[in-house]
């Protein structure tokens, strides 16, 4: 059935079942864009909400374009009355979500940064990781640490040496004092540790540094 005779099939069963168009009584009452659907007409016509809801998908199929809000439409599909050719408007739904869900987020991830990145995208990263972080580390122990930082720091930090020290640790350690770093206002050339400590002294800001191995 195509969304005309749909429509003109409700507006019969009205006139038989002397039911005045709008009246509260009966029912809940939609606007419904007909014959074409919003943004490409202004008309309407009132229907009751579980004939729009039904009004609409139809007109999503003719129109090309998805012509209902999705939770009204699958609240009535859900738990609206059964009518006849139900199996076939639950395909149709399913199909123009489907459309209507992809298309949302193409405009909502169409706008990019200077990497070409999706800003919305990048902000709802950020908010997730932050949300997650916050979960992680809410536990703490007696002396206000969290309990997934600790618990992951003693992983890591696991296996000692002969003299008790963590493996990790001082092989980290090693690795980062056989790093040589200059310091690009003097010149002075240490490992980053006595860098830090000779630009803090300095008044120089630990930045103007560069790696030479």
């Amino acid at each position: 059935m195509n969304h005309h005779d749909y429509v003109q099939n409700c507006i019969r069963f009205y006139k038989e079942n002397d039911i005045t168009p709008g009246d509260p009584e009966e029912g809940t009452w939609n606007n419904a864009h007909y014959p074409l659907p919003k943004g490409q007409g202004n008309h309407t016509i009132p229907l009751l909400w579980e004939h729009h809801q039904v009004q609409g998908i139809l007109q999503s199929e003719e129109c090309g374009k998805c012509c209902f809000w999705l939770g009204d439409a699958r609240r009535f599909l859900n738990k609206g009355s059964f009518v006849e050719n139900w199996f076939e408007l639950w395909d149709l739904y399913e199909k123009w979500s489907s459309i209507a869900g992809r298309k949302a987020v193409e405009k909502a991830h169409s706008l990019k940064n200077s990497s070409g990145k999706s800003i919305l995208g990048v902000k709802n990263g950020k908010q997730q990781a932050a949300r997650m972080n916050e979960v992680l580390h809410q536990a703490r122990d007696d002396q206000g640490r969290s309990l997934t930082g600790v618990r992951a720091s003693e992983r890591l930090h696991s296996v000692k040496d002969e003299f008790g020290k963590s493996v990790r640790g001082t092989n980290l350690a090693k690795s980062t004092n056989k790093q040589l770093w200059k310091c690009t206002i003097t010149g002075f050339i240490s490992n980053p540790g006595a860098l830090t400590n000779y630009q803090k002294a300095k008044g120089i800001n630990t930045k103007n540094r560069m790696k030479i191995s």
